[in-house]
């Protein structure tokens, strides 16, 4: 399945991650194995725990358990993405 490399930048301009996206259609979930590089913590991993962005300290999302593998379950509106390739 064709790749898109994609930067996810919060509302208030903080890089965040950079995410390997398969798959056409809108960014609801980041699987961790997908992503690149990363300004938050994606190595120490609790389910259900709220992740925030550092600058502004809003939260984006959550950790959770999709299809077997732990993803980000983003919340709708509080990143942008940017297509880098």
């Amino acid at each position: 399945m064709k790749s898109k490399i994609v930067e996810l930048v919060c509302k208030c301009g903080f890089h965040l991650f950079k995410y390997r996206k398969t798959g056409s259609g809108t960014l609801i979930k980041c699987f961790r194995d997908n992503i690149i590089e990363s300004n938050i913590e994606i190595d120490e991993v609790e389910l259900l725990a709220k992740i925030v962005c550092p600058n502004c300290e809003k939260e984006i999302g959550y950790w959770n358990r999709i299809r077997g593998k732990i993803a980000i379950k983003l919340n709708n509106g509080t990143v942008e993405k940017i297509k880098i390739k």
